[in-house]
């Protein structure tokens, strides 16, 4: 028996951002839905957690006829913290994801300062409109309710200038503290990048300890292989905007420039350490 599911992607706060349905059939086992939401909004099926009717669905092998689910009934996708982006350039109809931007999040996921993100096509409601769609961080604490440490101030000053992030010190609800203390990027924005911030990273390695943490953060953070990862990571993504986009070519030439003037960054701090 054929059967429709409501299929509603909902945040850490449990508000509804995007909603679709499903014909599937009541044989159809969990790890099969799985499989057919990852189709829908890009999120692997092991770090999907489906609910119905308030309990968590555990059990892969379960049909959805074992679970009791019945035609118009609504499966929540849940835990995601969600915005939608339309940055970038303005022109006419058209409204441009910023590469640079869903580029930080899934490098900040792969250093570790940032949470697990997934990157969701708002297909039903745009063509170009994008759902960035990140994992709440465990224990997390905002700056403005928690100290912040002096290796985790230097952390956070030579990210921002490492990756052009625009206001993120000012915003001190952008990032804090995880529950082992460590710092966290919870939300970022990008700037204009035509600088190579190379006088603000000479002026943050003048004392002892800041070049002591900045060289080994590049060497914990693996920065040069993890930007490599990060783009690939997101050619899904920039495919799937390349097919609906026709001034998307400009803004991928822009994208490059700025991953290759990041890498630029990372190798000329590397240039300072050894001295």
């Amino acid at each position: 028996m054929e059967i429709t599911l409501i299929i509603d992607l909902q945040d850490h706060t449990g508000s509804s951002h995007k909603k679709t349905s499903l014909k599937l059939s009541s044989e159809t086992t969990v790890e099969q839905l799985k499989g057919e939401i990852k189709s829908l909004f890009l999120i692997d099926k092991q770090h999907q957690e489906l609910y119905f009717k308030g309990d968590q669905i555990l059990s892969l092998n379960s049909t959805l006829q074992r679970i009791g689910l019945k035609d118009e009934n609504t499966i929540f996708v849940a835990g995601f913290k969600c915005k939608i982006t339309n940055d970038g350039a303005n022109f006419g109809t058209f409204y441009t994801p910023d590469l640079r931007e869903i580029f930080v999040y899934k490098l900040l996921e792969l250093i570790k300062v940032g949470s697990e993100v997934h990157f969701i096509p708002n297909v039903l409601e745009s063509t170009t409109g994008l759902y960035i769609a990140t994992r709440e961080v465990s224990g997390f604490k905002e700056a403005k309710n928690v100290t912040i440490d002096e290796d985790n101030n230097i952390q956070l000053e030579l990210l921002q200038n490492l990756l052009f992030l625009r206001d993120l010190r000012s915003n001190r609800s952008n990032y804090g503290l995880d529950r082992d203390g460590q710092l966290a990027i919870v939300d970022i924005q990008v700037e204009n990048h035509k600088g190579s911030k190379q006088s603000e990273m000479k002026s943050l390695i003048k004392t002892r300890r800041s070049q002591e943490v900045c060289k080994e953060r590049i060497s914990v953070w693996c920065l040069l292989t993890n930007i490599n990862k990060a783009d690939a990571a997101i050619t899904s993504t920039k495919n799937f905007l390349n097919n609906r986009i026709r001034i998307m070519e400009t803004h991928e030439k822009t994208y490059e420039k700025y991953r290759k003037k990041i890498k630029s960054n990372v190798e000329f701090l590397n240039t300072q350490f050894s001295d």
